[in-house]
């Protein structure tokens, strides 16, 4: 497990209790870290990305955390220019555990591939949910060969809260040590109670509105007034019950979204005490972006109507060389695993991108897999991994 105490030594964090600590990011890992700075007797005084420009803080205490190198050190100079001198502690960890255990959606987002992807070399039909024995066994085994791990992220396209093992995988993984982290669209009926909640330790809900008529122009088949009264319940449960989640609202931001919606949705976030995290919509069709498909009539014009700059999205465009040289983040540092227990190449859901069972299949076997793998040279190629 990650070790926190070589960055927060014990006069580091007597001096952080005398100052204002803001954390400069908000990721699953940046929230690991405020979780364990809580129990160290740590307040965080704010998470979101602050505005340095502003300047209205006194002593602050700047606390980086995220998975990518070149996004903590952007940080650490943007601290350091607008507050020289300011306490700064950099952290980095690019392990990250990605595991499907839901094989299905409820939703066909045009956006995700759910919605768009090409039937001819993927289909939903036969996919299912991961049970608590696979489960078990490959959690044992993600925590020889993967040691600094510190979350389970609970997603990959499916919708986690299908799984009627739900609780008990996330049970297992609260044994285990690990944060446990869900995505969820949340447009469908929950049981939620205490103990459900209790066992979440961060829970991203994806949303594009706050009114249906435009959100279900893009979360297609969803029902935002359902998502909301899902977000009222997990509120008064969290403090009826005074459970530590921490809630975090995506909101994905389309050229149709950005009024009212946006503002409204964000007024209900701050009375509910979650975190609004606006964040530019992207498009995920590997395949379709690089040109190695043509765009569907339907893709292209979603895309035409609601993004921003659409030619971009619908003219590839080769990676420029200094992009080409950076290493892939999927390739080295994260795992991801579909809901019968075989490794993906990423996020990519297609019939080559499925490799063998991880229980069954050596660390290194997966990484030479993944080294030269078609799709990843065609993904590169574009830069698509950092877009």
């Amino acid at each position: 497990m990650f070790k926190f105490e070589q960055y927060f030594p014990d006069e580091i964090i007597e001096q952080m209790k005398r100052q204002q600590v803001i954390l400069c990011e908000v990721n699953d890992f940046a929230l690991a870290v405020e979780r364990w700075l809580q129990n160290k007797g740590i307040t965080v005084s704010e998470i979101q990305k602050p505005d340095l420009k502003e300047k209205r803080y006194k002593e602050p205490f700047f606390v980086i955390a995220d998975f990518k190198e070149q996004s903590a050190e952007k940080w650490q100079k943007k601290c350091e220019s607008y507050y020289p001198g300011a306490s700064v502690i950099k952290i980095v960890n690019p392990v990250e555990i990605r595991i499907e255990i839901s094989g299905n959606c409820n939703l066909r987002c045009r956006s995700c591939q759910t919605g768009n992807h090409n039937p001819e070399v993927f289909s939903h039909k036969g996919r299912g949910f991961m049970t608590p024995d696979r489960y078990r066994k490959i959690l044992d085994k993600i925590e020889i060969e993967y040691p600094d791990a510190v979350s389970v992220f609970f997603f990959i396209c499916g919708e986690p809260f299908l799984n009627p093992h739900l609780k008990e995988i996330l049970k297992i993984t609260k044994e285990k040590g690990y944060q446990t982290v869900l995505s969820s669209n949340l447009s469908l009926k929950i049981s939620w109670d205490k103990e459900l909640l209790s066992l979440i330790d961060i829970l991203k809900i994806s949303v594009s509105g706050f009114y249906q008529e435009v959100y279900e122009t893009t979360h297609n088949g969803g029902n935002i007034e359902l998502v909301k009264k899902n977000m009222l319940r997990i509120s008064e449960l969290k403090e009826e019950h005074h459970l530590s989640i921490r809630v975090l609202i995506g909101y994905h931001l389309y050229v149709n979204n950005q009024g009212k919606d946006l503002t409204d949705m964000e007024k209900l976030c701050q009375k509910l005490g979650f975190i609004f995290a606006p964040v530019k919509a992207l498009y995920f069709n590997l395949f379709y972006l690089s040109g190695a498909e043509p765009f569907p009539e339907s893709a292209k014009k979603f895309i035409e109507s609601y993004y921003p700059e659409p030619e971009k999205l619908l003219t590839p465009v080769p990676a420029e060389p200094e992009l080409l040289r950076k290493p892939c983040r999927n390739r080295r540092d994260k795992l991801f695993i579909d809901w019968d227990g075989k490794v993906m190449l990423c996020e990519i859901l297609h019939k080559n991108a499925v490799f063998e069972d991880y229980l069954t299949t050596d660390k290194k076997e997966i990484e030479e897999w993944r080294k030269n793998h078609a799709i990843c040279q065609l993904c590169r190629q574009y830069g698509l991994d950092y877009k």
